[in-house]
């Protein structure tokens, strides 16, 4: 194995998104050490040159643009949380001078020890929720239960039990599979029955594979977005009855106000104080009844404090109009690139797979604005980047 100046900075990339599964109280710490990371990445490739660069520096406008947002746009940015995701932002961008300036072979083999990790981490999981009294929860559909009893076991929260199986499926994915993928994969089916975001995922990855072969099956994913656009941003709707029998749907009501009140969104972090500045006046589900510490859905603790949805949060941060852009670009991405999946290396279809399920979950979750996500969002930009540069060349 060749080991060079980026060697440690490729496996320290590896080891941050393999460690931010888990519920352990280093999270600030890592994040600090990733930016220390970056910027040792950014004085090691300093006298390189080379396309990635441009890159980088559209990564700097893209900030410097959230901060505008932030600071003058927005009325509700919560400044930290701000700060935060400039500096996520400002640190993923040395993924691109990584991969770009880090040979075929180094990546790889980070790849191979992330996926040794990611398999022994399913089977001990699978095998702990078999094999233990978690398995009684599993068998009366008591999901929630056994994960809750998961955290104490292995420091596992619901949402990073669905990302290393998310990892899992997408290392199966990128290559033949075989009898114990199979196996496995009907395991973490049975085990995973009650992450809904990661089921819904599987089943939309399975139906965008087959439509997007098609002209017409690409043009319907263009407008669904579309259609969103404009049924958040003009038409009223009221979701009353869906918001009395789940908070989800409270969520969605409170982000269909405030996408028509707030056209460019209330800024990164907002909701927080939003949420108790304004919805008396705001939605119309009656919402004021549902924040009185006296109704069940505060004893409860259902307090509605996050938007439990990628679509939803980035509606309420940046508005309807930047949202359906972001959507729009990203699909069309993804249809370059998965077309051409079969030229991809190993590891770059890994990175493809992790991020359309990544993406799909969020209809559900919201996996963004984590530096884990800031981190594998800027593997597939690199990804494309490259193919796209390659395909320019030969015509």
């Amino acid at each position: 194995m060749y080991i060079n100046k980026l060697t440690i900075p490729n496996a320290f990339a590896m080891f941050l998104i393999f460690i931010s599964f888990f519920q352990f109280n280093i999270t600030q710490i890592l994040h600090y050490a990733w930016i220390v990371n970056a910027a040792l990445i950014f004085i090691v490739c300093k006298d390189k040159r080379g396309s990635p660069w441009g890159v980088a520096l559209a990564y700097i406008l893209l900030a410097f643009s959230m901060s505008i947002h932030t600071v003058l746009i927005a009325d509700y940015s919560d400044l930290k949380f701000a700060i935060n995701q400039v500096a996520f932002l400002l640190s993923s961008s040395a993924i691109i001078l990584l991969y770009s300036f880090s040979s075929d072979e180094q990546k790889e083999l980070n790849f191979t020890w992330l996926k040794y990790a990611i398999n022994i981490s399913t089977v001990t999981i699978i095998g702990v929720l078999f094999f233990t009294g978690l398995k009684n929860d599993i068998l009366i559909y008591d999901y929630n239960n056994a994960y809750s009893k998961l955290l104490d076991i292995l420091y596992l929260h619901k949402g990073g039990l669905s990302y290393i199986f998310a990892w899992y499926l997408s290392f199966m994915f990128a290559k033949k599979i075989s009898v114990t993928s199979i196996i496995l994969l009907s395991l973490i089916l049975v085990v995973g029955f009650g992450m809904r975001s990661l089921m819904l995922a599987l089943v939309l990855f399975l139906i965008f594979h087959f439509i997007q072969k098609s002209y017409f099956g690409r043009k319907f994913i263009y407008l669904t977005v579309v259609v969103y656009f404009f049924i958040a941003t003009f038409i009223t709707i009221d979701t009353v009855d869906i918001s009395h029998f789940d908070i989800r749907g409270l969520s969605l009501q409170l982000t269909l106000d405030m996408a028509k009140v707030f056209p460019f969104g209330i800024g990164l972090g907002g909701f927080d104080e939003f949420v108790i500045l304004e919805p008396k006046d705001f939605t119309k589900s009656n919402y004021i009844d549902y924040i009185n510490p006296e109704t069940a859905f505060y004893n409860n603790k259902h307090m509605l404090t996050e938007l439990p949805s990628d679509i939803l949060l980035l509606t309420a941060t940046f508005g309807t109009f930047l949202t359906s852009l972001y959507y729009l670009m990203i699909m069309r991405m993804v249809f370059f690139v998965y077309a051409i999946r079969l030229l991809l290396l190993n590891h770059e279809r890994v990175i493809l797979n992790v991020f359309i399920i990544y993406t799909f979950m969020g209809v559900g979750r919201h996996p963004i604005f984590t530096l884990s996500w800031w981190l594998v969002i800027s593997m597939f930009v690199f990804v494309y980047i490259k193919y796209r540069n390659k395909i320019k060349i030969l015509k």
